[in-house]
This record gives C-alpha cells, structure tokens and sequence, in this order.
C-alpha cells in the first residue's frame, strides 16, 4: 500500500471502505511479478472485508474459500499457481483423461468386475445415455485396473453406417484380438498349457475355430489349420465361441468385452452374446459391459430391449448405469480446471453453462471452445487469467442436440479439411491407414493424409491405434460432419469413394476392402445409371456376399444378396442369379429366416434342368438340411429318396422301398460274401473315392441313413447295406468308417447267425 488516510470517525462501515478506497492505491502482486492466481487470492483475501456492498461476486466468504484455494494451488501448481496459459497462447488447458463427478458409477463398474474375478461367473453391465454424456470415458477409466489385475480387455464398436464391421464382425475381430493377449500377458508354458486344451476341447472342428479366429495360429504353429476350401458349419458360431472362451477365460484371467453403441448391434450378435453369458456349465469367466444411447432404443421391440428380456429369463440379471449430466458441483470442477481459476471463481460461469448444456460433458467442453471462438471467453494479458461477458453468453443459444455449434464449428475450417471430414464420415467414426493410403493416390483425394493430420492437430480427429488410420474425437462430431452435406452430395461421395477404392483394391492387405468398397457403391446406389455399372454393382455384391458367408458374417451376406437381387431386377437376366439367390438362401437360413431361405430354394429348383449338376445337388443339401433343422424329417426323407433317384442309382431300388424283401436278402448275402474276402490290409490299402458322382450320391444315401434312424428305423439296414456296397465299388470315403460301424451295429437284425460271426 503507497498511501493510507484513517477514515472519518462517524461514518458507516462501508462509507468509511468507500472513502479508504477512495484515498488509497494497492499494488496488485502480479504487476510485481506474482503469479496471477496468488495476487488474486490475496486480492480476495482483503475484499472479503468489504461488506456486502462492496465486495465482488466471487470474492471469498469464508475461511474455507481461502483453504480450498491453498490446497489446489499446492496440490496442482501447474494449473493453478504458475501462468501456464500464457505459456500456451490463451488456450483451455482440458484434461483428456479426466472423470468429473462418476466416482459412484466407477465403483459399480470396479465392483461387478470384482464379483466375476473372484466368482468365475460371468456378468453384464450396460451403461445408457444419451450422446455426449461420458459413457466411453466412464467405462474406459477402468481398463486400466482390470489390466493391473491380470484381466484381458477387448474392445468392439457398433457402427450405424460401416456396415462391413456392424454385425458379428464386431465381437470376432474382437476375440481374434484376445488371441494376441494371450500370446502377450502370458509365459509360453501358460500359452502351450491353452493350446493343448483348445485341441481337446475342439477336436477334429478347430479347423472351424481357426476359420472364425485366425490368429489363434499366433497361439502355435499347431493350430494354423485355416483351410479355405474346407465346409464351414454355418449353424455353431455361437456355440463355438462359447468354446473358445471356456478354454482361455477363468478366475485368474478374466475377459472384459466392451462394446460400444450396441443400439446399432443386430438380433444375430446380440444372441451370441446371450449364448455366452447365459452359458449354463458356468465356465467361462467374461465380463461383458456395453454401452448405448437410450434415447434410441425407445421402441419395445428394438433388438436390444428382446435381449435384456432373453437375458433376464435365463437368470442373468444385468447391472444398469443410466448416466445423467453432471451435477452443478463436479460441471464447475470440470470449467475450474479448463480455465485454472479456483472453482469460486468460475461458478458463475459454470452455472450459465449448466442452464445451456443440462450438463452434458461433451456439451459443455464444445460450448466452451465455441466461446473462445468469438472472443466471449478469451484470456487477459493483462490480467492474466480467462474472463468472460457473462450477459452476453446467458444470451447464446445452444441447440438441444449441439450439432448446429458442431456444424458451424466444422464449417470454420478450410474446405479441403472439411472435404476430408466428410469422407472419414462416408465410413463411419473411423478410417484405416490402409484406406487412407489408398485413396491419397487417387489425384482427387491426394491431399487426404495431411488434411487428415490438419484435423488431428485442431481437435476433430483422434489416432485410432487399432488401424492405424484416425478416428472422430465423437460420434457427434461425425454426425455433424455427415449432416453437413446435402443428401445428392452425400450419395455422389459415397459412389465416388466405392469407385476409387474399386480401382486401388488389387494389392492392398486390408481384408475388409471388399466390404468398404461395396459399402460405399451401395450408399451411393442412387449414382449407378448403365447397364455396365449396375452389372458390376451385382458382381461385387454377389463376392461381398459369398465372402461374408464364409466368414460367417451371416446378417451381412443377406444384406449384400439382397442388394445384388435388387440390382438384378425381375428380368433375372444376370448369369450367376441363382447363384446369388443360393448365397441368400444359405445367410437367410443361418439367421433362423427359414421362409426367405424355402422361398429362394424353390425359386432356384423351378429351373432345375438349366442347373449345373454340383449346383443342384448342393441346393438339395441345403434343402434337406433345412427341413431336418425344422424337425420336418419325413419330408427330408422323402427329399433324400428323390435325389437319389436323380443321381440315377439303378441299383438303389431295393434299398430304398419296404418291399422285395427276396432281393434286399440277396443283395446283403453278396456284401457279406465280399467283407468277407477283404482283410484290414485289404481295406487300408483300398484307393479313394474321388468320382464325383459317387461322392454325391454316398453324400445323399449317409442323410438318408441319419434321417431314416428317427423317421423310417426300419430302413436303415437297407440304407447301411447300400453304404457299404458302394464303398467296396468305389472305394473309401470320408462316411466309410462310419458305414462300416453302422453296419456292424445293424446285421444282427438283418442276417443269420452264421452271416454275424
């Protein structure tokens, strides 16, 4: 203090602080080269004494005021107590990592997860909300303790508009990446120990397990059994799953699965999520928390809701987060750390922004980088500390959804940038490196790749280590940048980027390049014009089909088939139409759609003669196979006999009709007359059936043989007897051995006691 006149004896409290204000003149500590926050708490400090006229909003109340400024400033000096804003050029100093006012919903995460670690027994754990409100950031915050704990943590995103990874895909890449965790977090005696119950548990089907996960080859060179020409049981994904973490999951080693927006998850993957947690042995060890936005599930017969339903009726009862906006308190924490004002300061602030945004973390955190944007929140030089016009920002408007701040926000940038916000947006959160890549050598989208980079260092993107690529920093921020185009422009970058990556595929290792490149022509479908491109639309789509079938993608091999039909018209005239309406029947029947999977089977047998011969009997296959799974055995019995009879089996008649019982005796003494002139030598050394011919119509007579023991038992020696026949005409086959025990199980009741022995 320079100067001090003692105030006149007489008057009130506050004339006498008005007239020592008056006559006085106090250097603030920073103009000595104090750190701002210190002058103004001392600042604080001395106008606590003012009286209520006097003394500002934010000035201190209480001693405890001056003890919670103490402790951040000693607690957090480079926030609080040192000029670090400056330092940065005036900009928010926002903590990526930090968790505002969930320690409640922390601890249900941490708990749950403790109750499967310690129990066995898996759980589920669903956090709603609506966007923006912290559910990734909730859930991601405890990774990091499961790690510690020995757990495995894997991670799937629904996406609503990149459809190649929106169904099963999902939660396989996912378990294919446990594949490389285990390799990683265990000794290689753990690892072998995995193996060798894999191959237990698994047996002669780990061909099946590789061909869902193939990195369990990572595990050891003995399971590097992907053979992509071996059938595929369509019908036991779920089941085989369950299986595989069996074997890896236990109390020791839990599996935490995260995965995200499940609003988008489709009936097929939410049922095999069910066949995991519900899975009634109790072996698996798999904590399963997902997230979704309730706001989008609100109809009764959303996939999602028909799952908890299935769950809760099989006696699994899922612990539920409902996250709101963040209370008054922790908002101001929150705007007190972005700002590095002690929170008494900033509460005024806060609560307008509180009022706008009802708390929504990623609300608040954009409405106030909009503020800086136009200067209502800028940070003094001169002060050195933020202020701000709290009249004019109780003015701003903020739309219920934010995306109109997000839009402009987004429009503010160059429009090169903004072009590539829009392609990543045509893929949904995220884009690979590899596409990325691809795409920069097209001439119209070489500048991508930096553009891309431009977009990380203002904020928009993030690096998605998975890929390699980018990702949006939110959902919401691809929304806007999706919405920000008109839908005409929409559909043409759509076609655009499907025709770019349909011209860079050959070469690239991506295995989903197909998918996006299908993806984005279909999006673009509105595009499509000549005969020349609609006939390619299909051919792309038939092979996306095809491969998503063996993939066992089932939801999307239907999708991508019916597109093709689609694109085909009624004319039919494309060659492989049949073909496609095949891949639909096989994806439709593994969905549980038995009506479009008859449907398209009769379509295709109305024009059986045109049909290849190994086309048509595989149609018959799926067929029986089809009316089997609907407990409709005789009709698949009946099936059988008709196409044996089309094989043109002559010699078939007395083995398949109750009748001539003088010939099937005849017929059975002359096998028995020939097994008995073959030793195990003879047999062993026999060549292999490879016609054919023969191997379809042994196929059919093995069906006919496991249909007839439930609908027709007393056939069953006639069919048996005819295996074996054939397999002594033509040699052994996969169905030998089991025809030959069949048939030795079956001949006490069909020949004398001499014939036995």
């Amino acid at each position: 203090k320079e100067d001090t006149t003692a105030a006149t004896n007489g008057s009130s409290s506050e004339s006498k602080i008005s007239e020592q204000l008056s006559r006085s003149k106090y250097i603030p500590l920073k103009d000595l080269g104090f750190p701002s926050s210190l002058s103004l708490l001392v600042e604080n400090m001395l106008q606590s004494g003012w009286g209520q006229i006097l003394r500002p909003d934010d000035s201190m109340t209480s001693l405890k005021d001056a003890i919670d400024d103490l402790y951040l400033l000693l607690n957090d000096p480079d926030r609080f107590l040192f000029d670090s804003v400056a330092e940065q050029g005036g900009s928010l100093n926002i903590r990526p990592g930090k968790l505002y006012g969930r320690e409640k919903e922390t601890a249900l995460i941490t708990d749950a997860f403790y109750r499967v670690s310690t129990s066995g027994e898996s759980e589920i754990l669903l956090v709603d909300g609506f966007s923006g409100c912290g559910k990734s950031k909730l859930i991601q915050s405890v990774i990091g303790q499961v790690n510690f704990a020995g757990g495995y943590v894997i991670q799937g995103k629904f996406d609503e508009i990149a459809q190649h990874c929106s169904q099963i895909g999902v939660l396989t890449n996912a378990l294919n990446k446990l594949c490389i965790l285990i390799c990683e977090k265990n000794e290689p005696t753990v690892v072998n120990d995995i193996v060798i119950d894999l191959m237990l548990v698994f047996g002669a089907h780990l061909y099946t397990l590789a061909r869902l996960l193939p990195n369990v080859a990572m595990l050891s060179q003995q399971l590097n059994l992907f053979d992509q020409n071996e059938a595929l049981n369509l019908s036991n994904v779920p089941y085989i799953l369950l299986l595989f973490l069996r074997v890896v999951s236990n109390k020791s080693r839990p599996v935490m699965l995260y995965l995200d927006d499940l609003q988008w998850a489709d009936p097929v993957t939410l049922d095999v999520i069910n066949c995991i947690l519900s899975d009634i042995k109790g072996n698996n060890c798999v904590f399963v928390v997902g997230s979704h936005r309730n706001h989008q599930i609100e109809c009764q017969n959303h996939p999602l809701h028909m799952f908890i339903d299935r769950l809760e009726e099989c006696q699994v009862q899922p612990t539920k987060i409902h996250l709101h906006g963040l209370e008054a308190a922790d908002l101001n924490t929150l705007i007190s750390d972005a700002l590095g004002l002690f929170p008494r300061m900033s509460r005024l602030l806060s609560n307008i922004i509180q009022r706008k945004t009802e708390g929504n973390p990623f609300y608040v955190l954009e409405f106030l980088k909009s503020l800086v944007e136009r200067n209502l929140l800028q940070y003094s030089l001169r002060e050195r500390r933020w202020v701000w016009d709290a009249e004019k920002i109780e003015l701003e408007q903020i739309s219920e959804n934010i995306s109109e701040l997000l839009t402009r926000k987004i429009s503010s940038i160059p429009e090169e940038r903004q072009r590539a916000l829009h392609i990543v947006s045509c893929f949904g959160t995220s884009i690979g490196s590899d596409v990325v890549h691809a795409m920069s050598e097209v001439a119209e989208y070489s500048s991508l790749g930096r553009e891309l980079e431009y977009a990380y260092s203002d904020g928009f993107m993030e690096r998605d280590s998975p890929s390699g690529g980018y990702k949006f920093a939110h959902d919401k921020l691809r929304e806007a940048a999706y919405g920000q185009m008109k839908e005409e422009d929409r559909n043409m970058l759509h076609y655009d980027i499907g025709v770019a990556l349909l011209n860079r595929a050959e070469g690239l290792e991506s295995d989903n390049m197909l998918f996006l490149c299908v993806d984005q022509l279909n999006r673009g479908q509105a595009m499509i014009s000549t005969p020349e491109e609609v006939l390619e639309a299909v051919e792309m789509n038939h092979s996306a089909a095809s491969q998503a079938l063996a993939t066992c993608d089932f939801t999307a091999a239907l999708k991508y088939a019916k597109t093709a039909l689609k694109l085909v018209g009624e004319e039919n005239q494309f060659a492989d139409y049949k073909s496609i309406l095949f891949v639909m029947a096989n994806a439709a029947y593994s969905c549980g759609l038995y009506e479009e999977a008859s449907t398209a089977i009769d379509a295709i047998l109305q024009e059986e003669a045109s049909l290849d011969e190994k086309f048509k009997f595989d149609v018959y296959d799926l067929k029986i196979t089809m009316l089997v799974s609907r407990q409709e055995g005789k009709s698949a019995y009946i099936t059988c006999l008709e196409v044996l009879r089309k094989l043109g089996d002559d010699a078939a008649s007395p083995f398949l009709h109750d009748a001539n019982d003088a010939d099937f005796q005849r017929r059975l003494e002359q096998v028995s007359g020939q097994l008995k002139e073959v030793t195990e030598t003879d047999l062993m050394a026999m060549n292999d059936m490879t016609n054919p011919a023969h191997l379809r119509l042994i196929h059919f007579y093995n069906q006919a043989a496991v249909i007839s023991y439930f609908v027709q038992p007393k056939m069953i020696k006639r069919i048996t007897c005819r295996l074996v026949e054939l397999t002594l005409e033509h040699g052994v086959s996969k169905y030998t051995a089991l025809s030959l025990v069949r048939y030795a199980m079956t001949l006490p009741s069909m020949a004398s006691t001499s014939t036995v022995q």
